[in-house]
């Protein structure tokens, strides 16, 4: 063997580890083009260690947060995020992540732009990621359709980044993705039960004597949809408890499907309506499927459709206002179920749909919101 064949082997080689080094882990597709798309020494700036922070790279400020060895954000620094919600930093994520990808794809981007719908104030695309990050903006809400983010400029004049408030948009992942990702954290959660939620003695009405009792909680564009909670009072010590019985299967089913405060054994039978592709079908805990929505935000609201041959149906809503978004699903079980917290129930799932399409959808003109 030559020598210059060994050198041809070795260079081969020590490409083929460089290559496997430079591989990155990525939460979206969408993040996996633009770190594709970045310039190796840019990338290679990007720490593997958990973080979020604005990093020197030779190209200039890059603002990265990586979770789990993930890389989950890629963007420009346009805002000192601070102690933000999620939701927030999220829509924030999104502006610095559009300015990076309308630097690194600009004819894509211009095209999103005019797509989608994303209008500008006094700012351009362009112009988006030049100065100094904002440290003084305001995020707002437009209808449940917008979100809007303004901030001063060194001018005077106010700039303001509008754009629907869709998650699919927001999130940088497709449908498929989101429809994946949220399968992927339900049938890997445990089953979960929730401490009780304090009672707002204060807010409890009668309901039917002697000592059954409602908290009315928010409703939902329509009076059959609500998050009220239902009581039972004990007389001996007066403790307020969640009704779970076989005297009210709705009131139980109500309870049971929106608070996951009741431990129970029930399986659900979940079938997810695909984006463009085949529905999924799984098995999960009831508390762990009602834990998960409410942990990521969501309110759970309840509407009754009908009780038929000793089962309830009933429509089910889990609510994410701030991220634009609702997962609505169409639920059936068995009254013996719901009051035993034993058994299986089945539902039918359509995720990540905007809020502002299910507004209109159960808008209810004689009802007040």
């Amino acid at each position: 063997m030559t020598a210059r064949f060994l050198l041809i082997v070795i260079v081969i080689l020590q490409s083929a580890t460089t290559v496997v080094r430079a591989q990155r882990s990525y939460a979206t597709e969408r993040l996996q083009k633009i770190g594709e798309a970045l310039q190796p020494s840019v990338l290679a700036a990007v720490p593997r260690n958990d973080t979020t922070a604005v990093i020197m790279t030779p190209a200039g400020k890059l603002a990265v947060t990586v979770e789990r060895g993930k890389i989950t954000h890629l963007g420009l620094p346009l805002f000192e995020t601070g102690n933000m919600t999620r939701a927030t930093v999220e829509k924030l994520n999104f502006a610095g992540r559009l300015a990076l990808e309308h630097r690194l794809f600009k004819a894509e981007t211009e095209s999103l732009i005019k797509t989608v719908g994303i209008e500008f104030e006094n700012i351009s695309a362009d112009r988006l990621g030049h100065g100094k990050p904002a440290g003084d903006f305001n995020v707002s809400d437009i209808d449940n359709r917008l979100c809007r983010i303004s901030w001063k400029l060194d001018n005077g004049k106010t700039a303001a980044f509008i754009f629907p408030n869709h998650h699919d948009l927001i999130s940088g992942r497709t449908m498929t993705e989101n429809e994946h990702m949220l399968k992927q954290e339900l049938t890997s959660r445990r089953d979960t039960v929730l401490p009780p939620a304090p009672v707002n003695r204060q807010r409890l009405e009668t309901q039917w004597p002697p000592d059954l009792q409602i908290e009315r909680g928010d409703t939902l564009h329509s009076r059959f949809l609500s998050t009220d909670r239902f009581y039972e009072t004990r007389r001996r010590d007066g403790v307020n408890r969640l009704i779970c019985s076989s005297r009210f299967p709705v009131e139980s089913a109500a309870n049971l499907f929106t608070t996951a405060e009741i431990d129970n054994d029930i399986i659900l039978n979940v079938k997810m309506k695909g984006y463009g592709y085949a529905d999924s079908f799984f098995k999960v805990p009831l508390n762990a499927f009602v834990s998960y929505f409410i942990e990521n935000g969501c309110r759970m609201f309840f509407g009754l459709q009908s009780i038929d041959n000793g089962n309830i149906a009933f429509t089910l809503i889990a609510m994410n206002n701030p991220e634009g978004y609702c997962h609505t699903m169409t639920v059936t079980v068995p009254a013996q179920t719901a009051a035993t917290r034993r058994g299986h129930a089945d539902v039918r799932m359509n995720n990540f749909i905007p809020t502002s399409k299910i507004e209109r959808l159960y808008e209810d003109k004689t009802t007040q919101k």
